[in-house]
């Protein structure tokens, strides 16, 4: 290397800047200092032509203080010395000279103010020459950046406000107008720490890159330290139609990122792109504000009169909008959690938290709203809880809220049309009106808690839960409608309508209302246990039904044509049962208390013991069926029109008066006991039991075919009261006791037959073409008259004893015994006109007038 001609290069350098480096007043017009100003600014030139401003002498606390009457910065840029060396290096000059101003005191903060009439243009860079300082320059007629930048510099602020300087410090921006613009080849400010922009209104063209940058929008008063704006009374004074203005290419690209802006009724739109690549992005404007595409390495948050989101907002960390309306037609993201304090929300796309960067979830993040109108047509996510409070409206119509925590919606209306509000967690839903028609779906894997006035889940709508469901609801409309849960079931509301809508609890149902309707293919399905207590339950055509039982209590059930039914037991407790047409059925007890139990063409059914105790029970072509006992209760047991009364062992029935005729059935495999003070089994009446038959009533009306009949015995006590067994009606038993009877009427077809003997007693006898036979001895023991007329038979297997006070066996009444024969009476025996009185063993007749004329035998 020839050492000698690099020294000389050298030396020539220094020279050319030492040569151009005398002072100018002005490089034609784009740089002019103002003399009038005062102070010491000078201008020179490097050797290369790069501008140099010799910056005033600072004062005390490091500010240099420079007024120019033009400030522009062309491409090649422009170099503000703040060198105390003699000579130093900088990137856009080369090798400079000093400035002898600064007298060994470099300036911390290089103020340049613009003091005339026109607006700056910076197209190239800036750089401090010497030691670093931050570089703010001034200008109220506006500062446009097309290619701008600095040098050697932490911090540059662009501004259009009037510096104020109190005791020889900066102390705050007074803006009143002017506006900065980025436009063209953009501005790099990726090389400083910090960047800001203090003006009334920005204009963002191009892209802007900083570290940390701040613009400051409206008429203020700007703290130049914190940068703390307080907004100036309201001026419609060339007042502009946006604070911040950013067009699809002026994107803003940062480190961290904090927009302010404060003039009433002025907004913030930003149509490029803005990324935060470490920090936050922080908005805050008192008009709308209109975002595009948005990220930040940490959070973002925005305070705004409205905000409107027409592409992706992604945060790495936390979003947080405060505003009186926002719109979000594309992405709202966050990593770990989304705030929305929001008067209405408009959700036309998606807002989720707890996707990272890499498309996988935290399962950390929720989401909270409170805004007084929210809509969303969108979709709602979290990897966590999601909570939402909406004062006046929730409208959610063909939208989804869906939370992998837990979700908590409270709102006066909540409209769930077609919508979907679902979380893996706790669901609490609190509303005063729940539209959740047509498909609307409300459900939780966990436990789902719904509390309000008003539920309208109508038209395949879905309440679901995967454990417990809690309905505490004034008034529910689930027509055509869902309610399941694989867990317990506990709804409270004043009324019900589950007409054909389907309320199911895996694990138990509980209910309690004023009113249910479960009317038209309704069902309510519990696989636990079925417990309602209803004051007016309609089934009609419904179906009630429990695996583990069935407990119903109130005023009025009505069951007509419905089913109630459970493979353990049933429960019943009303004032009213009305079961025409209906199905009770209980695999193991059925317990039924009512006033008045209607059950015409129904059926009340037990697989073990039935009991059932009411006032009056009206069962026309019903059937009451237990496989084990039965116990009925009634003051009026109305079993006519082919009524079925059967148990499978032993049935008791007591009443004041039974009603068995037309048809009417009671039988049982055991023990049939029958307590009524009127027991009507005419018209073909069947009262039958397997085993004993034990009946105890102050009147029995078995006329017209009617039929008392036990496999084994029968106790028949009359407490002094009639039987009336005429026209066919039939009492048979293998062992018949009839006690107490006053009046026995057996004529014209009756017939009274035991294997066994037979003991009669009554006050008199009507055995007029009736029959009354015993097997072995026949004893008929009558206060009054025997009338055995017309064909009518009194016969024994054995022995026939008979006392009377007269016997009229007249009309081929017939006598008979297989063994001996012995008739009392204590006046008359009429065995005229064929009547017969025949016995295979001894005939002993003992009368005070014997009448056997006209072929008696």
């Amino acid at each position: 290397m020839n050492t000698h001609s690099h020294l000389f290069k050298v030396i020539a350098q220094l020279l050319i800047g030492v040569m151009c480096g005398q002072p100018l007043l002005s490089l034609a017009a784009d740089l002019r200092v103002d003399l009038n100003a005062g102070g010491y600014t000078q201008i020179t030139q490097a050797g290369n032509g790069v501008p140099i401003v010799n910056i005033a002498t600072p004062k005390g606390n490091g500010l240099s203080h420079n007024k120019f009457a033009d400030y522009n910065v062309d491409k090649q840029g422009l170099i503000l010395n703040n060198s105390t060396d003699k000579f130093t290096h900088t990137e856009l000059g080369g090798i400079i000279v000093g400035n002898s101003q600064l007298h060994g005191q470099s300036a911390r903060l290089i103020l340049n103010e613009v003091t005339g009439g026109r607006a700056s243009q910076l197209k190239g860079y800036t750089e401090v020459a010497g030691k670093q300082a931050h570089v703010v320059i001034a200008n109220p007629h506006g500062i446009t950046c097309d290619g701008c930048g600095f040098i050697n510099t932490p911090h540059a602020t662009l501004t259009t406000g009037k510096p104020i300087i109190e005791q020889d410090q900066l102390k705050r921006y007074d803006v009143n107008g002017g506006q900065v613009e980025i436009t063209g080849a953009g501005l790099n400010a990726s090389n400083i720490s910090q960047f800001d922009l203090i003006t009334r209104s920005a204009k963002i063209n191009a892209e802007l890159h900083a570290n940390q940058l701040n613009i400051i929008t409206g008429r203020n008063s700007v703290n130049a330290q914190t940068l703390a704006a307080t907004a100036k009374e309201n001026s419609q004074t060339d007042k502009p139609s946006l604070a911040i203005d950013s067009s699809a290419l002026g994107g803003m690209y940062a480190g961290a990122i904090r927009l302010v802006g404060t003039e009433a009724g002025v907004g913030v739109k930003l149509a490029g792109d803005m990324a935060a690549s470490a920090g936050d992005i922080q908005i805050d404007t008192t008009g709308k504000l209109t975002l595009a595409h948005l990220s930040a390495k940490q959070q973002i948050n925005a305070s705004a009169q409205g905000v409107e989101l027409t592409k992706q907002v992604y945060a790495g960390d936390k979003v947080k909008f405060n505003a009186d309306t926002l719109t979000n037609k594309s992405n709202l993201l966050a990593a770990n959690g989304i705030d929305l304090i929001v008067n209405e929300i408009d959700n036309q796309g998606l807002i989720e938290a707890g996707l990272g960067e890499d498309n996988t979830l935290n399962g950390t993040a929720d989401i909270r709203i409170k805004s007084t109108e929210l809509k969303n047509t969108g979709s709602v996510i979290a990897s966590r809880h999601i909570q939402i409070d909406s004062k006046r409206k929730l409208s959610n119509t063909a939208g989804s809220l869906v939370a992998d925590g837990g979700l908590t919606v409270t709102t006066n209306q909540l409209d769930n049309q077609q919508g979907l509000i679902t979380a893996v967690g706790t669901v609490d839903v609190s509303a005063q009106q729940i539209n959740n028609r047509n498909q609307g779906e409300i459900s939780s894997q966990v436990q789902l808690t719904v509390s309000a006035d008003t539920l309208d889940n109508r038209d395949s709508g879905r309440v679901l839960s995967n454990a417990a469901l809690n309905l505490n609801v004034q008034q529910i409309n689930n027509t055509d409608g869902v309610v399941d849960t694989q867990g317990n079931l506990n709804i409270a509301a004043q009324s019900i309508d589950n007409s054909s809508g389907h309320i199911v609890g895996d694990g138990g149902v509980r209910i309690i209302s004023d009113r249910l309707d479960n009317q038209a293919g309704g069902l309510i399905l519990s696989h636990g246990t079925l417990e309602a207590t209803v004051k007016t339950l309609t089934n009609q055509q419904g179906a009630l039904v429990a695996d583990a039982g069935v407990h119903l209590k109130g005023q009025a059930l009505n069951n007509a044509a419905g089913r109630i039914n459970s493979q353990n037991s049933v429960q019943l407790d009303y004032t009213e049962l009305n079961n025409t047409q209906g199905l009770v059925v209980a695999g193991n007890d059925l317990t039924i208390g009512a006033q008045i139990v209607e059950n015409a063409q129904g059926e009340l059914s037990a697989g073990q013991t039935l009991a059932l105790d009411t006032q009056l029970l009206k069962q026309k072509k019903g059937q009451i069926l237990s496989a084990g006992k039965m116990r009925l209760s009634a003051q009026i047991l109305d079993n006519t029109g082919q009524g079925l009364i059967s148990a499978g062992t032993d049935l008791t029935i007591e009443a004041d008066q039974l009603d068995n005729q037309e048809q009417g059935t009671v039988m049982s495999d055991g023990v049939l006991s029958i307590q009524a003070r009127q027991l009507n089994n005419n018209g073909k009446g069947l009262l039958a039991s397997k085993e004993l038959l034990q009946v105890q009533t102050d009147r029995l009306d078995q006329h017209s075919q009617g039929e008392l009949i036990s496999g084994k015995a029968i106790q028949l006590n009359l407490s002094g009261g009639d039987l009336n067994n005429s026209q066919g009606g039939l009492i048979y038993a293998p062992q018949l006791q009839l006690q107490r009877v006053a009046l026995l009427n057996n004529s014209q077809g009756g017939e009274i037959s035991t294997v066994e003997n037979l003991d009669l007693n009554a006050a008199q006898l009507n055995n007029s073409g009736g029959l009354i036979n015993s097997g072995k001895t026949l004893q008929v023991r009558v206060e009054g008259i025997i009338n055995n007329t017309v064909q009518g038979l009194l016969s024994a297997g054995q022995d026939l004893q008979i006392s009377a006070l007269s016997l009229d066996n007249s009309q081929k009444g017939i006598l008979i015994a297989n063994g001996d024969l012995s008739l009392l009476a204590n006046q008359q025996v009429n065995n005229s006109q064929n009547g017969t009185i025949l016995a295979n063993g001894k005939l002993q007749l003992s009368s005070a007038d014997l009448k056997n004329t006209h072929s008696g035998l």
